[in-house]
């Protein structure tokens, strides 16, 4: 793909595939092209690479993959940022344009039996259908965050979309920094008074390094969970942070009637 010219995409299906590093772009991008021509069978489709790992401005073109610069301060959230910019100075995209956001961890950390229940004609119709589209978890109770409200999430590593909602839910990042968030102190992670509700808060800590107490609803755990300590502590509440954001998209998107559909679940 080459990206030095403007040109109308629409209608087409291009990915913005969120990297850190080279390790997993090839077996990635294997996965994704294996699901766009089942998925997507008639659709021309457009792979760029956001490598985070690199500084934003960067460009360059390895064989057949168009990489650009990232952000990682928000993790996938500020690099999918900085590659939906890209997108829109070199091409003109349609707002019937569908966009497959993926990080390099949707074929690693969740196996791969799960892009089975994308089914190619629920999913195109539900994205005619105005949705954001993916593989959606859940809360036991409804949180909130920011003045929103939220239980279920469609999972950021994996989220397919068109163009004309996705615009209305940029930038993708929280509109807040680190420190309007957290402390500086491992014990106390979260700042107070918070923006975010405390069971909200409760189930984020549970998930990354507390052990839940008897009377807690939500027991999930994180597949790389550690206790905190003071050595960990930027790192956990950066990864607080990528989920906070996951979570506000999600939320942003029910708040303005962009509507959530689940492949895994039936009642969404």
């Amino acid at each position: 793909m080459h990206l030095e010219r403007r040109c109308v995409l629409s209608p087409t299906l291009v990915i913005l595939f969120l990297v850190y590093g080279r390790d997993h772009l090839r077996g990635g991008h294997n996965v994704l092209d294996a699901f766009v021509d089942r998925t997507f069978s008639n659709v021309n489709h457009r792979i760029l690479v956001v490598d985070n790992q690199l500084p934003p401005g960067r460009q360059e073109q390895i064989g057949r993959y168009s990489i650009i610069g990232g952000d990682n301060n928000s993790r996938e959230f500020s690099g999918w940022d900085q590659g939906v910019k890209h997108l829109q100075k070199k091409f003109s995209l349609g707002d019937q344009t569908i966009i497959l956001l993926a990080n390099d961890t949707f074929h690693r950390h969740y196996g791969l039996d799960y892009l089975d229940l994308f089914d190619p004609e629920k999913v195109r119709r539900q994205l005619e259908e105005g949705a954001m589209v993916g593989y959606v978890d859940g809360y036991p109770q409804p949180v909130h965050l920011f003045g929103l409200e939220v239980q279920y999430w469609v999972r950021s590593s994996f989220i397919l979309i068109r163009w004309g909602e996705l615009k209305r839910l940029l930038p993708l990042t929280i509109p807040f920094a680190n420190k309007d968030l957290f402390f500086t102190n491992k014990a106390i992670f979260f700042r107070e008074p918070s923006m975010l509700s405390e069971n909200y808060q409760r189930y984020i800590e549970n998930w990354l390094y507390r052990t839940p107490g008897v009377e807690d609803e939500f027991k999930e755990a994180w597949h790389s969970k550690k206790e905190l300590n003071a050595s960990n502590l930027s790192d956990m509440q950066d990864k607080a942070r990528s989920i906070i954001c996951e979570h506000y998209l999600s939320a942003r998107a029910i708040s303005l009637g962009i509507p959530l559909r689940s492949v895994n679940l039936d009642f969404i």
